[in-house]
């Protein structure tokens, strides 16, 4: 609490104080000014807040309280990181296979997702609540994808794969700009048009600029960087069934 009032203090128009060093009760023109002229000093006297100043300590209560629902966002980036990781698997697995014969790989990828939580909000104490669906995080995010695959014999093969991708991300109150980069390999065996894949991959997320909006003002929380890591293996098989120029491929994937 002391660090913030070190805030306002520090930068009181910020906050919506013109004066935070005088009481509003010694200054003539505070005492009949306006309410709007009183709110604009932080003390009325020399120990209580004005009407403003005590509604900025109740923001500074209901930070405090409501924490565990406004830092929720923390854990929704640990889902980016996941979803991250397995779509990127996924693709690379495919990809991988059908290089099956050998010969490089690469494209422009992209990906976005988001979550809804429900979010209940009461109209003042004893008031109705009412709950609906609130948007909880959403991300987006583009970037690279490159590999190859080299023939170890007639009927199987061994591929590396890397994805490169940056976007942003938020969740609740936390903002952050992303970078993941994974690795993959796989190695594919075939049979006639049966098949079997096992892949392996990692990936490692970066969140910079991480900031996290409060309740309290302009006042954030922020670091300059925050990391995740996220690992996966897959094992796949299937046929591919050729029909001209299309190639239609049921397979069955335990990851």
């Amino acid at each position: 609490a002391y660090s913030l009032l070190s805030e306002v203090v520090a930068n009181p128009q910020a906050y919506g104080f013109t004066d935070v060093t005088h009481a509003c009760i010694y200054v003539a023109a505070c005492v009949t000014g306006t309410a709007d002229t009183q709110n604009g000093y932080l003390f009325w006297d020399g120990v209580h807040p004005t009407a403003g100043g005590h509604k900025l300590i109740a923001a500074l209560t209901a930070q405090y309280l409501y924490t565990p629902s406004l830092t929720a966002g923390v854990g929704l980036f640990a889902d980016e990181s996941y979803e991250t990781r397995r779509s990127t698997a996924n693709d690379m697995a495919g990809l991988l296979h059908a290089a099956h014969d050998g010969g490089f790989f690469a494209q422009v990828v992209g990906d976005d997702g988001q979550r809804q939580r429900p979010v209940s909000v009461q109209d003042g104490i004893g008031g109705e609540t009412i709950t609906d669906d609130a948007k909880a995080y959403d991300y987006r995010q583009a970037g690279l994808r490159a590999g190859f695959m080299h023939p170890l014999n007639a009927s199987s093969s061994l591929g590396f794969g890397g994805t490169v991708v940056s976007g942003d991300t938020r969740g609740f109150m936390i903002s952050a700009r992303t970078l993941d980069i994974s690795l993959d390999a796989a190695y594919d065996w075939r049979s006639g048009p049966v098949f079997v894949t096992a892949s392996a991959g990692a990936g490692a997320g970066s969140y910079s600029n991480y900031q996290r909006a409060t309740l309290f003002g302009p006042y954030t929380n922020g670091r300059s960087h925050v990391g995740t890591s996220a690992y996966s293996a897959a094992l796949q098989a299937g046929i591919d069934h050729k029909l001209g120029a299309w190639t239609v491929t049921p397979l069955a994937r335990l990851s």
